[in-house]
C-alpha cells in the first residue's frame, strides 16, 4: 500500500519534467490529501519522515528531540518541495514559502527545501534574505551534492553583489564536490564580465579567499564525524550492508579518505580482483585510467579471467565513461554471470572504481 501511494510521486515527477505544472500540482495535493490521515498523531511522539539514516541520525544528534521519533514511510516532505518549486515557477512566492516551511516541519533536514526557499529569494531578487537562508542550510550539510550546492548559491549571492573574486572561487571550488554545467557557465560569465577570458585561481587562492570571508571549507567537521559515528550503529547500519556502503561512500566523497573506499569498490589495477570461497576474478589488462573525465566519448577495455575450482574462463568487456551500471557480462561456456558497475567517485579523481558481482547463471 505505501509503494502504491508513493508511486503518485514518480506520476508528478514526470508531470514535472514535462512542464505540465498544473496537473502535477493536483497529483502532490491529492498525494499529501490521502497520506496525511495516515500519519499516526501521538502526544508522546513526532512523526517525521527522512531520506536516509543517515538523516535521522544526525536529526537525533544534532536536535536531541525530547518526544519520540516515530519514522514515517511517506515522502510528504517531498511533496512539499515540489509544489515550492511549482510555486516559484508560476512566481507564486508566497505559496512557495508556506509549502517550504510545512515539508521542513515533517523533515527538518531536508536541504532541498531550504535549498528551494534560496531560489524564492533568488526571483525576487532578495540578496539579504537569500544569504541568510543558505547560510542556515550549512549545518544541515552531509553530501558532497549539497556542498557544491551550498557554495553554487553562496556564488550567486556575490555575483549580484558584484563580488566576482570570491564568487569565482565559490563556483570553482564547488566542481571539486559536483560536476555542474551551471558552475562552469558561471566562471565563463564571471571571465567575461571581468574582461579577462584567460583568468584562473587556484584552490589555495580559493581556500585563502574563503578563510578572508569567513566561508566555510567543506562540510561541517561535526557532520562528518556523526557520519563516521554511524558506522559503528549496530542497529542503524552494522546490519545492513547496502547503508553502510551508502555512509562510506558519503564520507569519502566529502573527505577524499580511502579509508572509507569500502571493500566493495575495487581500484582497477591489473591483477586485483573479487574473491569468493571458489571464485576468483582477476582483472589483468586494464586500458589506462581517464584523466578527463567529462570526455563522455572515451572507454577502457576491461579484460579479466574468472577461475573457479575447475576451470578458467576469459573475457573482457567496455567500461562507457559516462555510465554508472554498465553491463552485464555473461563469459561464453562460463556457469556464472559477471556484473560489471562503473562508479566515478569523483570527477576529479585520478581513480576509477570498479564493482565485479559474480552470480551463477541458474
Amino acid at each position: 500500500m505505501i509503494q502504491e501511494i508513493n508511486n503518485n510521486l514518480i506520476k508528478a515527477s514526470d508531470l514535472i519534467n514535462n512542464k505540465k505544472f498544473d496537473e502535477a500540482e493536483n497529483v502532490l495535493k491529492e498525494y499529501i490529501q490521502q497520506v496525511q490521515p495516515l500519519i499516526k498523531k501521538s502526544k508522546d511522539e513526532i512523526s517525521l519522515c527522512f531520506n536516509n539514516v543517515a538523516e535521522f541520525y544526525l536529526y537525533t544528534q544534532l536536535h536531541k528531540p525530547v518526544k519520540n521519533v516515530a519514522l514515517v514511510s511517506y515522502k510528504i516532505d517531498v511533496a512539499y518541495q515540489w509544489l515550492a518549486y511549482i510555486a516559484n515557477e508560476n512566481k507564486e512566492y508566497k505559496k512557495a514559502l508556506a509549502y517550504v516551511e510545512k515539508g521542513l516541519s515533517y523533515n527538518p533536514m531536508n536541504t532541498d527545501l531550504i535549498f528551494e526557499e534560496c531560489e524564492t529569494y533568488k526571483l525576487q531578487k532578495d540578496w539579504p534574505k537569500l544569504y541568510a537562508t543558505t547560510k542556515k542550510v550549512y549545518p544541515l550539510i552531509i553530501t558532497a551534492r549539497d556542498v557544491a550546492k551550498y557554495y553554487r548559491a553562496l556564488g550567486y549571492y556575490y555575483i549580484e553583489q558584484g563580488i566576482f573574486e570570491v564568487a569565482y572561487a565559490l563556483y570553482m571550488f564547488s566542481l571539486e564536490y559536483e560536476e555542474s554545467n551551471n558552475a562552469k557557465s558561471e566562471l565563463n560569465f564571471i571571465r567575461q564580465t571581468i574582461n579577462n577570458l584567460s583568468f584562473k585561481m587556484t584552490l589555495p587562492d580559493a581556500i585563502n579567499i574563503f578563510l578572508k570571508n569567513n566561508i566555510n571549507i567543506g562540510a561541517p567537521k561535526k557532520n562528518i564525524d556523526l557520519l563516521k559515528q554511524l558506522l559503528h550503529e549496530e542497529n542503524l547500519v552494522q546490519n545492513n550492508l547496502d547503508v553502510k556502503y551508502d555512509i562510506e561512500e558519503d564520507i569519502f566523497a566529502l573527505t577524499k579518505d580511502d579509508t572509507y573506499l569500502h571493500s566493495f569498490w575495487i581500484n582497477i589495477e591489473e591483477g586485483k580482483g573479487d574473491i569468493t570461497e571458489d571464485i576468483t576474478l582477476k582483472i589483468v589488462n586494464n586500458q589506462k585510467l581517464l584523466e578527463d573525465f567529462p570526455n563522455k566519448n572515451e572507454q577502457r577495455r576491461i579484460e579479466y579471467v574468472l577461475e573457479d575450482k575447475n576451470n578458467t574462463y576469459k573475457g573482457y568487456t567496455i567500461i562507457d565513461s559516462k555510465d554508472l551500471v554498465v553491463e552485464e557480462v555473461m563469459a561464453k561456456n562460463s556457469p556464472y554471470i559477471i556484473k560489471v558497475y562503473g562508479v566515478f567517485l569523483s570527477p576529479k579523481s585520478e581513480n576509477s572504481f570498479i564493482e565485479f558481482k559474480i552470480a551463477s547463471k541458474d
